[in-house]
């Protein structure tokens, strides 16, 4: 069983952000999944979230597409949901959420996802503590995705980078108030492992190192790349 509960103060920063609370060390109801189970490493888990992409994107596109097009749109899809209301929580409420989520794994749109509840960070840094929390986990969930199709790991590493990076352009839009503390925040962790980028600073001139590929998904000639794409002049 999943609730609201503290999601609620994420709803109200929009769709991107929107999550459930389930209590700690229990067990969501199906079709809730654990993410831990991405982390297998027969690499079956991603292999079927892959499929279910590829699927809804040619429903979309109207033809085939790669593999590789469909992974890390997968990729992306999942940390991206995770790392934003969890990066939103820290921000708004100086509160970090445990590594314990979950998720329903929908073909389109936004994937549902399910924190237990957040916990106050612990006094210092707040940057130490959300680097603490979930980060990890997407370091995790990209090691195992990794293997399961023949994709430069950098594009994985920035689609969460990108992730981190579209959290602070849709906060800021939500809570103009919160738009420093937002990108001061996502600066500091992108310093730090697993991106340590020189100069990330965030917002409207933040570039990614790779591209997403998700351009490709446009028949004949390259179709609209993304505002933070390593392509885009």
């Amino acid at each position: 069983m999943t609730d609201r509960g503290s999601g609620s103060v994420l709803d109200e920063l929009g769709p991107a952000f929107a999550a459930h609370t389930h209590p700690a060390d229990a067990t969501p109801s199906p079709p809730w999944q654990p993410v831990s189970a991405l982390l297998d490493a027969s690499g079956d888990a991603w292999r079927t979230r892959t499929a279910d992409v590829r699927a809804a994107l040619e429903r979309m596109a109207g033809g085939p597409v790669e593999e590789r097009v469909a992974f890390a749109t997968a990729h992306l899809g999942v940390v991206a949901r995770i790392l934003a209301p969890a990066f939103a929580l820290a921000v708004v409420s100086s509160a970090v959420v445990p590594p314990d989520v979950w998720w329903q794994p929908a073909p389109g749109g936004m994937v549902p996802v399910s924190f237990a509840p957040p916990e106050p960070a612990a006094p210092g840094s707040l940057v130490d503590a959300v680097a603490g929390s979930v980060v990890p986990l997407v370091v995790d969930l990209t090691a195992a995705a990794a293997p399961t199709c023949p994709i430069a790991p950098a594009i994985l590493l920035d689609n969460s980078a990108s992730a981190l990076n579209s959290s602070v352009t849709m906060l800021a839009a939500a809570r103009p108030a919160l738009a420093g503390r937002a990108a001061d925040l996502a600066d500091a962790l992108l310093r730090r492992p697993p991106w340590t980028r020189a100069a990330p600073r965030v917002g409207a001139g933040f570039r990614r190192n790779s591209c997403c590929l998700i351009y490709r998904l446009s028949p004949g000639p390259p179709g609209p790349v993304c505002g933070d794409c390593v392509l885009r002049r």
